[in-house]
């Protein structure tokens, strides 16, 4: 069920069905809310979910080892129980080759993607027709920014006005 409104009813079904003492509900981000959470544990659960938030300021749980464990396709995964001051959930980091590689991968993505809207506001003000307006220019490199806000950090763009500030010239984007 994805609706994270109904998760109660669903849980009271689980406490009709369950025969062990301490059942783990797993679910996924989308559900975990703090909401959720909070009546889960009223209820007695445990529970085992993705952060809906990153987690910040953290540090290793002394004490713990760190697990490092072997894929079906032999790649490594390694699970670090970690701790947060301002909260009392139990955490796992999860590093692997596969999680890196996804990451990098969307990254790289979205910069061609941002790259691209770059280069099309940049050819608008060659077309006849196209985009040429100052403030229209800088209002689609503002909505470029906003759709890729993950990669548009690594970029500076400088506009070119004319002698009157009206119209964008050209536009140069370099990745820092």
């Amino acid at each position: 069920m994805a609706d994270c409104k109904n998760l109660s009813p669903v849980i009271d079904k689980l406490s009709h069905r369950t025969n062990t003492q301490n059942p783990v509900v797993v679910m996924d981000a989308g559900i975990a809310t703090e909401e959720n959470l909070a009546m889960i544990r009223g209820k007695g659960y445990h529970y085992l979910c993705v952060s809906r938030t990153k987690l910040k300021d953290y540090q290793s749980v002394s004490g713990r080892l760190t697990v490092l464990l072997e894929t079906k396709s032999k790649r490594q995964v390694r699970l670090k129980a970690v701790s947060n001051s301002n909260n009392t959930d139990y955490y796992l980091e999860v590093v692997s080759e596969d999680k890196y590689e996804t990451a990098n991968s969307m990254r790289s993505q979205f910069e061609q993607r941002f790259e691209l809207d770059l280069q099309k506001i940049a050819n608008a003000l060659q077309r006849k027709g196209g985009v040429k307006k100052a403030a229209k220019v800088h209002e689609r490199i503002g909505r470029a920014r906003e759709r890729y806000a993950s990669v548009q950090y690594y970029y500076d763009i400088e506009v070119t006005l004319s002698e009157d500030n009206t119209k964008a010239t050209a536009l140069s984007g370099s990745k820092k």
